[in-house]
């Protein structure tokens, strides 16, 4: 029991997570097309117009409507699938890179050391988004034309630079 405790914490938010994919694949595949979009127009009980697209969040819509008419809230229970899977991907592959360079390093010349440790020390200072916003700004324009081209930079980018 005492061993259980300690884990609570990861055992929780490996559930949560689990959760969120697990949903968004039900939410996809069964729950996606049978809601109604919200209504064009919003009245209030007399029967007055308040608003169109764009109104913020209440009861029926937790985080609001967008201008162009979507659910936020399923839009982000939509997109957890892949934001989740982006970052499990990441960080797997950041464990195994990091992990081949550490032994690299760690079986390394000492003389070699005088060398990179001035390299590696400076981007432990630098914030990875200042580093990686240049590369996803010439990036913005070109997303259209290839996908997959677009989104494989994307990840080596945060592969390589991310902390």
């Amino acid at each position: 029991m005492i061993k259980l405790k300690k884990y609570l914490p990861i055992l929780i938010g490996s559930f949560i997570i689990l959760g969120l994919i697990a949903f968004s694949f039900i939410y996809t595949y069964y729950i996606k097309d049978t809601l109604k979009p919200p209504p064009k127009l919003l009245y209030n009980e007399a029967g007055k117009l308040i608003g169109t697209y764009g109104y913020p969040p209440s009861l029926n819509y937790i985080f609001g409507v967008d201008r162009f008419g979507r659910d936020v809230f399923w839009m982000v229970i939509d997109g957890a699938k892949y934001t989740i899977s982006i970052a499990l991907v990441v960080r797997f592959m950041r464990v195994l890179f990091g992990g081949l360079l550490g032994t690299f390093y760690g079986f390394m010349n000492k003389r070699i050391f005088g060398f990179i440790d001035p390299i590696v020390n400076a981007f432990r200072f630098v914030p990875a988004v200042i580093v990686l916003f240049p590369f996803f700004e010439l990036l913005n324009g070109q997303f259209d034309k290839a996908k997959e081209k677009t989104i494989s930079i994307q990840l080596t980018l945060l592969i390589k630079i991310g902390r």
